[in-house]
């Protein structure tokens, strides 16, 4: 990360074990009807964040091993309709996580979002 007010190409600040912790909140789930259905619709919220709290530890446990067809059949359909499985794996693999943890689950009414825990 570039010291705010240097220029492009100017020295980075040095790597810290702070900086290998990332803590990101994500959108995993803006679901459909469709979607929300593999994903637990219809349960009582405290079992969806469940199943979506789980779903999303498995996608990230297929990335992180390096099995990207797990991890694309993960997908909602309308997102494996836009990307192949090979244009998954070529942006997937770039990914060089060591673990993602699953911190917080929230669902509403049509959406899940969740805090995940990435360790690089």
């Amino acid at each position: 990360m570039m010291r705010q007010g240097c220029k492009r190409g100017a020295v980075r600040a040095p790597a810290t074990a702070k900086r290998q912790v990332r803590y990101a909140a994500v959108v995993v789930l803006a679901a459909s009807e469709r979607g929300m259905r593999d994903a637990g619709a219809g349960l009582p919220n405290e079992q969806k964040v469940k199943v979506v709290s789980e779903r999303a530890q498995a996608r990230w446990d297929a990335i992180i091993g390096k099995d990207f067809a797990a991890a694309y059949g993960y997908m909602s359909p309308s997102s494996r309709a836009t990307m192949t499985e090979a244009g998954f794996k070529a942006i997937a693999s770039r990914l060089n996580y060591r673990a993602a943890e699953v911190k917080e689950a929230k669902c509403d009414a049509g959406n899940c979002r969740l805090k995940l825990m990435y360790h690089v």
